[in-house]
């Protein structure tokens, strides 16, 4: 699978990205990327492959065109453990999006604490003043 390697490697520079920001935009390591762009990772899953490409942008079609491979490495899980890590990776992502606006939305009340001198909060006493 050398040739989706290098698609995915040459679209990877392409993009100016390097391999730690493409990985963790994919969900795995610098490291696991690095096999599959060199062709050490036999036969990448399906699963990984789109990952990467989604990453970078890519169609799955452009992908398969590009390398000239008809299909990707058959995944390991199929059927409906498939379709349970398919769920189990959107309610991830969905936790993510959860915890990014609610520090969004901290960092939004902070700021207009700090506008307005930073208002004693209920239930706290304010800090002794030294002297």
């Amino acid at each position: 699978m050398a040739a989706i390697g290098k698609v995915l490697r040459e679209a990877r520079l392409r993009l100016g990205l390097s391999q730690a920001a493409v990985a963790r935009r994919a969900g795995m390591t610098a490291s696991q990327l690095s096999h599959i762009e060199v062709g050490q990772s036999a036969s990448p899953e399906f699963v990984t492959v789109s990952r990467i490409a989604a990453a970078l942008q890519l169609s799955l079609d452009d992908v398969a065109s590009k390398s000239g491979v008809a299909g990707f490495g058959k995944p390991a899980r199929r059927g409906p453990s498939l379709i349970a890590e398919s769920i189990e990776t959107m309610e991830e992502l969905t936790r993510i999006e959860r915890s990014a606006r609610d520090a969004a939305e901290a960092a939004l009340n902070l700021t207009k604490r700090l506008s307005h001198g930073l208002p004693r909060l209920e239930g706290r006493r304010a800090p002794k003043k030294p002297g």
